[in-house]
C-alpha cells in the first residue's frame, strides 16, 4: 500500500487545477526542480494544450525560470492561436491532436522532451467532453 501511495504521489507531482481562473503553477516548478536535482540535467518540457488558459500560464511560468528548463515545446491543434510573445517563449511548436497517439509521438520525437505537461480541457465550456480521457489514452 505504501508503494502504491508513493507511485500515486509521483504521478500527481505535477498537478493543474483546471477550475481556477488563474492556474496554480507552483507545483510545476517544484516538480521540475526535484526532477532536475535527481538527474543533474535540465529537463525539456512538452506542453500539450499550450493555447488554453492553463497551458499559457504554465508556459509563462516555465519561461520565467530558464535556468531550470532545458527547453519548452508545444503540441497544439492550431498554432495560429499563439501570439508572437508566446511563440517567442517556445523552442518548438508541433501542430496536432492531443487525442492522437501518432501526433503526440511526433511531438515527443521532435522536441526530445523529458517531461510532459498535459493542459488540455474545455476552457470555459461546461458541456461534457472526452478530451482529457482521450488524451490520457493516447499518451499511454
Amino acid at each position: 500500500q505504501q508503494k502504491q501511495q508513493k507511485q500515486q504521489q509521483q504521478q500527481t507531482n505535477i498537478c493543474l487545477n483546471q477550475n481556477k481562473k488563474k492556474p496554480n503553477t507552483t507545483n510545476i516548478m517544484t516538480a521540475l526542480s526535484t526532477l532536475n536535482n535527481n538527474t543533474n540535467t535540465k529537463n525539456s518540457v512538452l506542453i500539450i494544450g499550450v493555447t488554453g488558459r492553463t497551458g499559457l500560464a504554465c508556459l509563462e511560468k516555465l519561461a520565467s525560470r530558464p535556468q531550470s528548463i532545458g527547453g519548452i515545446h508545444a503540441l497544439c491543434r492550431n498554432a495560429s492561436k499563439l501570439g508572437d510573445f508566446h511563440r517567442g517563449l517556445l523552442d518548438s511548436i508541433t501542430e496536432g491532436d492531443a487525442r492522437n497517439a501518432t501526433d503526440i509521438q511526433r511531438a515527443l520525437e521532435q522536441s526530445q522532451a523529458t517531461v510532459v505537461l498535459v493542459c488540455v480541457g474545455n476552457g470555459d465550456d461546461v458541456s461534457k467532453s472526452d478530451i482529457r480521457t482521450a488524451n490520457a489514452q493516447a499518451l499511454v
